[in-house]
């Protein structure tokens, strides 16, 4: 029963996916990067958490009453569905993912930023970054660099922090660090690395396992827990900026997992 389920929720997918590219190549056409160009994508990722069962509960102020780069932990490709279906800003992602089927178009249409890590493409990065923010886009970084378990936060990568400290923009630009804190999978509170495992995607797993057991289960329900925004001009040191980040971000997850988790 469950494997007819998940073969429906896919064939969802591939349908939404399907209506969502000529939408949003339109909307890319006519909208360019405006508030409105995040329409299609806030749909988008909306319907992709109904389907999957993708539930959030959010915590905290989120500032977006101005240019703001959001900072967080991250578990799983799914954090894109997760945050875009109610942040309206820019993702800055690995740049493998552009080559995934269509969700990697979708990315690329939604003005994700492709990072790259080979000393080759790393200026390009760099540069499209420091052009986005002088456009006064908002962005959603993970500077972890990489996906984790979500039972810990991972030490962040200050290289991040410097674009950001270096920027024309950073007398007004706000960073706003962010938690996020998987509390159920498949309808129970998370107590091992199989609980986790079912939304956070890491290391050398599948992505299409992933997806299929994801599609089988009842969904995940999590946390994201917004912090108290840091003025980009109060600081000079980008590794004092970065670590302060990390501290909050970690302090989060161990707040979240004391209230939702040991309780349990």
């Amino acid at each position: 029963m469950r494997s007819l389920i998940a073969s429906f929720k896919i064939f969802l997918l591939l349908v939404i996916c399907l209506i969502t590219v000529p939408l949003q190549t339109l909307s890319f056409l006519l909208l360019g990067k405006g508030r409105a160009a995040f329409i299609v994508p806030f749909l988008f990722h909306r319907s992709l958490c109904f389907v999957f069962g993708i539930k959030v509960r959010i915590q905290g102020e989120i500032k977006a009453n101005q240019q703001v780069v959001y900072v967080g932990n991250h578990l799983s490709y799914l954090d894109i569905i997760l945050m875009g279906s109610f942040l309206r800003a820019n993702f800055v992602s690995k740049d493998d993912v552009k080559g995934w089927p269509l969700l990697g178009l979708l990315a690329t249409l939604s003005h994700t930023l492709f990072i790259s890590r080979t000393p080759a493409k790393a200026l390009k990065s760099i540069e499209q970054m420091k052009k986005a923010l002088n456009q006064k886009r908002s962005l959603i970084v993970f500077p972890e660099g990489t996906s984790s378990t979500g039972q810990e936060v991972q030490p962040f990568k200050s290289s991040f922090f410097d674009i950001f400290l270096k920027n024309d923009v950073k007398e007004s630009l706000l960073v706003q660090p962010f938690t996020i804190g998987l509390i159920k999978t498949d309808n129970k509170a998370v107590q091992n690395d199989k609980d986790y495992d079912l939304y956070a995607w890491y290391g050398d797993m599948g992505l299409q396992p992933h997806i299929w057991a994801l599609g089988k289960s009842k969904g995940a329900q999590l946390i994201v827990r917004f912090h108290p925004p840091k003025a980009a001009k109060e600081y000079e040191n980008r590794k004092t900026l970065s670590i302060e980040c990390y501290e909050q971000v970690s302090r989060g997850l161990n707040d979240i997992k004391k209230e939702y988790l040991e309780a349990a």
